[in-house]
């Protein structure tokens, strides 16, 4: 490596460590598994054209439903809880949610799942219809490419 490139890169990671979320999202993405991370990304990215059935298991248990982008994620929630007042507080949390400029390739640190059902023991909570669910990625402990049933 030349004294120019070993200059240059000495400057990137400089740069790179200066920024707290940078550092932030590197250090908490050690725990991740980068499949996950990326699969979430990608769905994120594209805005739902992909919504995988997906289980992941946590300390909980397996929480098993479908992968959806956390713009999809904070729609429905709005919906959900506040019904026709929700347009306001939807628009709000999106704009919350959209990663600010020079942060759009940070990896996201949260998992969206639709119609979700949480097992645990020999229990299926909720016991007919899933519900939206929301948590750390860090938190997963290995998933799964399809639904349970």
């Amino acid at each position: 490596m030349s004294d120019q490139d070993e200059s240059k890169y000495e400057e990137e990671l400089k740069e790179f460590f200066e920024n707290k979320v940078n550092v932030s999202d590197w250090w908490k993405g050690r725990d991740l598994d980068w499949v996950l991370q990326d699969l979430v990304w990608s769905v994120d990215v594209n805005n739902d054209e992909y919504t995988p059935n997906i289980s992941i298991t946590t300390a909980a248990g397996v929480i098993a439903g479908k992968l959806i982008s956390r713009n999809t994620y904070i729609s429905e929630l709005a919906n959900q809880m506040f019904g026709e007042e929700s347009l306001k507080i939807k628009d709000d949390w999106l704009q919350k949610a959209t990663p600010k400029p020079g942060a759009e390739n940070h990896p996201p640190q949260f998992i969206h799942i639709k119609d979700a059902q949480v097992f645990t023991g020999n229990a299926r909570i909720p016991n007919d219809t899933g519900v939206l669910w929301r948590g750390k990625l860090s938190a997963v402990i290995g998933f799964s490419y399809s639904g349970l049933e």
